[in-house]
């Protein structure tokens, strides 16, 4: 699966980093839900830090966790990401 958008830092009450999405540039239909972002999985936080607050490419597959609070939720395991060029 590869998808654009703009790769955001999100957090949780109290500020607190709980991880990373990004918010995709038009909606998309995952597991038959419309979604404006995904949350993302990636193992090189340097390069997400970098990358931050950026227009990137990703591709990854497509994957599900599941916690206490949020339930079961799509995540996007990235194997590859990349700034994207500017329209």
């Amino acid at each position: 699966m590869a998808l654009t958008g703009k790769l955001t830092r999100v957090m949780a009450i109290g500020a607190e980093t709980t991880g990373w999405a990004l918010e995709l540039e038009s909606e998309t239909t995952i597991d038959g839900k419309q979604v404006h972002s995904i949350e993302v999985a990636y193992p090189d936080s340097k390069k997400l830090e970098k990358l931050e607050n950026k227009r990137v490419k990703a591709i990854g597959r497509l994957s599900h966790r599941h916690g206490v609070e949020t339930g079961d939720r799509p995540v996007l395991d990235i194997s590859s990401l990349k700034e994207a060029n500017t329209r």
